[in-house]
């Protein structure tokens, strides 16, 4: 899945720069992936069933989909990485 391969990019990065900061990355996604579990039409729509919840602390975006019944994550992208990364996507 290209959203885990995003993640593990990110975190890698930010260890990278910081012994822990991966970590704290990590912290921040599961924060908003527990909010979008609990209300996943909360976050704005910025495409065609596309939604986008922001991490706050990291300049990073999880883009998902919402049916009315399951969230399927498609991207977990920097925010100023260009849209053709997502768009394509499952």
């Amino acid at each position: 899945m290209e959203a885990v391969s995003d993640l593990l990019g990110a975190m890698a990065w930010y260890d990278e720069r910081r012994t822990g900061l991966g970590d704290d990355f990590v912290e921040a996604l599961e924060r908003v992936i527990g909010l979008i579990s609990e209300l996943p039409s909360a976050f704005p729509e910025i495409s065609a069933h596309l939604r986008r919840a922001l991490l706050g602390r990291f300049p990073f975006a999880v883009y998902y989909r919402f049916d009315g019944e399951a969230v399927e994550v498609v991207a977990c992208l920097h925010t100023r990485s260009s849209p053709s990364r997502w768009r394509g996507r499952g």
